[in-house]
């Protein structure tokens, strides 16, 4: 019996394409090429990862996330007591902080910068855009003349070092690629955006980019650099082949690799997390990524919700978490010379998070009252003002203040450092981590913030110290909801002075907050606890009488029951702790008599406990608190941990004249000075 077969004309097989059941099928088909091709660039980048220099970066880890985060998709209004009228989109008229980072940046001159070898880098297309931001004919007139100049890149992609010295130009691509998606022609005309792409930006690669340009061996680039420059070549193809500018691409292979590590980024976190100055970066390229909506799949992996949240996303609400009054500091990722900055704006994304706040009809200051000169990163709050990406408004709220109890922990995998963070209304608790210097992890001090404190250093702050001088040696994650203890010294606020002293112990009244302080042989201890209005002195002998005099550097904490605070609220009796403990370790040992977790390199990517919002239906819970070996069994970066090559911690910690080894940085290939902003 013949089979006979029906031939559908190209309209037909299109209707047939959508068909739920037919486009499964072939998605499926499809699914081999993409599998293939995934498992073929993972093996080239795992290779470039264990190469013998590098970032340090031996393993990616899928950390578990447990928590839900608020979609920038589904943006409600702010709430009434903001008098704001809301809108995402940046408004000349209504929005006078964005206006004045926008006048600061632009009010300079394009043609006093030079483009030749890459002498402003970032500050030449960075003034453009607040050039095209601000649209008044002139300043479009001065950056059409300012671009028919331009003929050729300055340089060459990748990472700068002695033996590529042109390198860094992705600094650039990336910032180029933002302009020819983001304005529309009749700010930047169309015949301006095919010279960028056909002279400026890199047409002719085809590949994906990994590997530091001319090496002698194999050395993986650093994240920002993978990001910008893939992205870049990405976004060029996309939009050359839809102007017909140059044809032959073939989208899959940079597409899977751009997909790959946005999926790096969501299952394994950010590599520099809070670095200064390349998260900047990093947000910079993921912004960029975000204006081009010609790819469905890219564009949801980077803006929608994607594996229960997106990279964006992601990342800001982590920033939120950690933050009050768009201040933060925390641990961090490269670059370690940076350790001392004494300064809770470093981190780009405070003053990005200025501008969505302001974006989102969220009043934090009155614009006039701001010195734009003063804010830190001004130069890349730009893109966060040109952006049509904007966060949800209760993110931006619990970044700005705090009305709510929780205590949330950040996992960023082995050999890396946790974030820990409490909160109480109106104030917020950091702790300053645990360094791991072969993988250039930098931590600090712990220390508490409270909101219109006015502080802008640490030095102004009540803090613990670690008692090392050497940033290498430092483990200060001894933080559980409203306390906090450390191997070093706790210190006040310069003028600050207790109410009442017995012993070591002390008590300090402050904005909407009461402290205690305890500092003996090797110990400190800081508490937040409610405001007091008076019966100090009964209150300090209240936690001298649970703990005696002296608390040892290992040993039992007793919370006075009758001393109101988070504490007392979520449950929490007593806490074991060992200040003296592996900088792989939490410092806190039990709760309660019970064991803690305290491999830290396992712990989730993000744990909550308590509620975010006044609003929210259901606290959260800590979903890996304690001590549980099934789940351990469960973890990859537990597996994978035994298979890795890093020297121990013991190793790490136990000579300090060997010390001066670590200090010539396997990190000095990618950086060599170029990797920062000329500002």
């Amino acid at each position: 019996m013949e089979m006979k077969y029906h031939h559908l004309d190209d309209s037909k097989m299109s209707a047939l394409q959508q068909h739920p059941l037919a486009k499964k099928l072939l998605d499926q088909s499809l699914f081999g090429l993409y599998a293939l091709s995934s498992v073929l660039f993972e093996k080239q980048y795992q290779a470039a990862m264990n190469g013998p220099i590098g970032q340090c970066r031996k393993y990616t880890f899928t950390l578990p996330s447990v928590v839900p985060i608020p979609s920038s998709l589904h943006r409600t209004c702010p709430a009434d007591e903001f008098s704001q009228k809301s809108t995402y989109s940046f408004d000349q008229h209504n929005h006078l902080l964005c206006q004045k980072i926008i006048s600061f940046i632009a009010d300079s001159k394009l043609k006093s910068l030079k483009w030749e070898k890459g002498k402003a880098k970032t500050t030449l297309p960075t003034l453009a855009v607040a050039k095209l931001l601000r649209k008044n004919a002139k300043d479009l007139e001065e950056v059409r003349k300012c671009f028919e100049k331009l003929k050729s890149p300055w340089g060459t992609m990748g990472s700068s070092h002695p033996f590529h010295s042109t390198g860094d130009y992705d600094y650039t691509s990336i910032i180029l690629c933002f302009m020819i998606y983001r304005f529309e022609d009749s700010v930047l005309p169309r015949d301006m955006k095919y010279n960028i792409v056909t002279r400026l930006l890199p047409l002719a690669a085809r590949d994906p980019f990994m590997l530091v340009p001319q090496t002698p061996v194999k050395v993986l680039d650093t994240e920002n650099h993978l990001l910008m420059t893939n992205f870049s070549i990405y976004l060029t193809q996309v939009f050359a082949d839809k102007y017909k500018l140059a044809t032959g691409f073939d989208f899959d292979t940079v597409k899977i690799f751009v997909k790959f590590l946005l999926l790096e980024m969501l299952n394994a976190g950010v590599w520099g997390y809070n670095s200064r100055p390349f998260m900047g970066h990093v947000m910079v390229a993921l912004l960029a990524l975000y204006e081009c909506c010609e790819d469905e799949e890219i564009h949801q992996l980077c803006r929608q919700q994607f594996y229960e949240f997106q990279v964006l996303d992601f990342i800001v609400f982590s920033f939120a978490l950690g933050s009050i009054e768009f201040r933060r500091r925390a641990p961090f990722r490269r670059d370690t010379k940076k350790a001392s900055k004494p300064g809770f704006q470093d981190n780009a994304l405070s003053a990005m998070m200025q501008v969505w706040a302001e974006r989102c009809g969220i009043r934090t200051v009155d614009g006039d009252q701001i010195n734009v000169k003063l804010l830190p990163n001004a130069n890349k709050a730009i893109f966060a003002i040109g952006s049509s990406y904007c966060p949800h408004p209760h993110v931006l709220l619990l970044a700005f203040t705090k009305t709510s109890e929780y205590c949330a922990r950040i996992g960023h995998g082995p050999h890396s450092s946790p974030e820990i963070f409490t909160a109480g209304e109106g104030w917020l608790l950091a702790a300053g981590g645990s360094s791991h210097s072969k993988t250039d992890v930098a931590a600090g001090s712990t220390f508490v913030l409270f909101a219109e404190d006015n502080v802008k250093s640490i030095q102004q702050t009540f803090r613990l110290v670690h008692s090392s001088k050497n940033w290498k040696k430092i483990n200060n994650t001894g933080v559980i909801l409203n306390f906090a203890v450390c191997h070093g010294k706790a210190e006040a606020p310069p003028g600050t002075w207790p109410v009442h002293e017995i012993a070591g112990w002390s008590i300090f009244n402050n904005r909407g907050a009461t402290i205690i302080m305890y500092q003996g042989k090797g110990l400190a201890l800081l508490a937040v606890i409610d405001s007091l209005d008076s019966f100090h002195a009964n209150v300090l002998e209240g936690f001298v009488r649970a703990n005696g005099s002296s608390l040892p550097q290992k040993g039992r904490f007793h919370v006075p029951a009758d001393v109101n605070c988070l504490a007392t609220r979520f449950g929490i009796t007593s806490f074991d702790y060992d200040v003296c403990c592996k900088q792989s370790e939490w410092i806190i040992t039990a709760i309660n008599d019970k064991l803690t977790d305290r491999t830290f390199y396992a712990w989730p990517l993000l744990d909550i406990d308590g509620r975010l919002w006044n609003d929210q239906a259901d606290a959260f819970k800590f979903s890996q608190l304690y001590q549980d070996k099934a789940s351990h069994e469960c973890n990859p970066a537990i597996h994978a941990l035994k298979d890795m090559d890093f020297a121990s911690d013991d190793d790490e910690e136990g000579d300090d004249d060997n010390d001066n080894d670590d200090d010539s940085d396997d990190l000095d290939v990618h950086d060599n000075g170029n990797d920062t902003d000329e500002d």
